[in-house]
């Protein structure tokens, strides 16, 4: 073989049931401009959030507003709830991981108070990336609405 058709292809699941939409859309340029990485982006219509993926907890934000994960498959993946949501220090995050915890696709790794979250003026936004996009290839986002932990929202490939 001439090596072509190499690396994993993956799959991501829906984080939060809602809606999934191209994370070029977020109201963050730091997302939108891909500077943190590549993936897509959901408006949640419930407070549960779920692992993309199968990996280890690798860090979680001190306020509990955003979660690293290692990817089994080398992915490094970002889950980001809301935006400028670090502001409100860890009111109405709830994690249900700790930091070196396995997870499974679908796994609750988070209980969010939505409502909270927009009484305090704060998007709620929850924007899932592959940071390491040096390695993922073809990132591609499923757009429509998703179940949380059912619903595949994006396909790449690492290398």
């Amino acid at each position: 073989m001439l090596g072509f058709g190499k690396g994993n292809k993956g799959t991501l699941l829906a984080v939060c049931d809602g809606e999934v939409f191209s994370v070029e859309e977020v109201s963050d340029e730091v997302f939108s401009q891909k500077i943190l990485g590549d993936g897509f982006a959901q408006k949640p219509e419930n407070g549960t959030i779920r692992a993309p993926g199968k990996g280890i907890i690798a860090e979680i934000a001190e306020s509990k507003h955003a979660y690293c994960i290692e990817g089994t498959d080398g992915a490094q993946i970002l889950v980001h709830i809301g935006i400028d949501t670090v502001r409100l220090k860890g009111e109405g995050f709830v994690p249900k991981v700790n930091k070196g915890d396995k997870v499974r696709p679908g796994e609750v790794i988070a209980e969010v108070d939505i409502d909270l979250i927009k009484s305090k003026g704060y998007d709620t936004s929850v924007i899932t990336l592959i940071t390491n996009t040096e390695k993922a290839k073809s990132i591609r986002a499923e757009t429509g609405h998703a179940q949380g932990g059912v619903s595949i929202a994006l396909r790449y490939k690492i290398s």
